[in-house]
Order: C-alpha cells, then sequence, then structure tokens
C-alpha cells in the first residue's frame, strides 16, 4: 500500500466504523461495487478504521476527524488534510460517485 501511495496517489481515504449494522452493511455494499471501487482506488487508497469499541483511541480518532455520526467517509490528502467527505445519509452509489468526483476535481493529485 505504501508503494501505491507513493506512486502518484497522494490522498488515502478513510472509512470510520459503524456499530449500526444496517449503516454499516449499505456503505460496504456501496464500496464494494465493482464501478465504485473502481473509481475510488484510481485515486485513494481506502483505509478502514473501526471504532467501534469506543476505547480512548476510538474516541481520539471520532473527535479529530469530526466524526459523531457513523459510518462516515472522510477523504483525506497524505499530509491528512481533510478534502471533502461523504454522509451515508444518502445511499445510492450515484450520490457517492458524485461527491468522490467532486473531491478529485477540487483537488487535482500530484502527477495526474
Amino acid at each position: 500500500m505504501q508503494r501505491r501511495c507513493m506512486g502518484g496517489m497522494g490522498v488515502a481515504m478513510m472509512v470510520l466504523g459503524v456499530s449500526a449494522p444496517a449503516a454499516r452493511a449499505e456503505l460496504e455494499r456501496i464500496l464494494n461495487e465493482d464501478h465504485v471501487f473502481a473509481a475510488l482506488t484510481e485515486s485513494f487508497v481506502p483505509l478502514h478504521l473501526d471504532i467501534t469499541q469506543l476505547s480512548a483511541r476510538d474516541e481520539q480518532l471520532q473527535a479529530k476527524y469530526r466524526a459523531p455520526t457513523l459510518p462516515a467517509v472522510i477523504f483525506v490528502d497524505a499530509s491528512g488534510w481533510e478534502l471533502g467527505r461523504w454522509a451515508t445519509q444518502d445511499s445510492a452509489d450515484d450520490a457517492f460517485l458524485a461527491q468522490l468526483r467532486q473531491v478529485v476535481s477540487t483537488h487535482p493529485l500530484p502527477g495526474r
């Protein structure tokens, strides 16, 4: 994964875990669609952060990424700067792809 980041990706995507099974299943369904995953991995390295244990570290991550409602998809660059986010309340594949395209067009990646 590190080689891929260094190979011009320059951006990571963070998916914060959820304890609500229906919302988590819907997010996983969207991200597992072939066309969605292909579009996502053109520009981002997917990273899943599971913060369902509610440990002190989980609470720190949730506060750091301002994710009071889970799941949350937060697009960040390689330095951790937030580029955008997607609310899972809109569970359409097209809505996710539209947000992804907006983030990529607003924040061009190095070498692309």
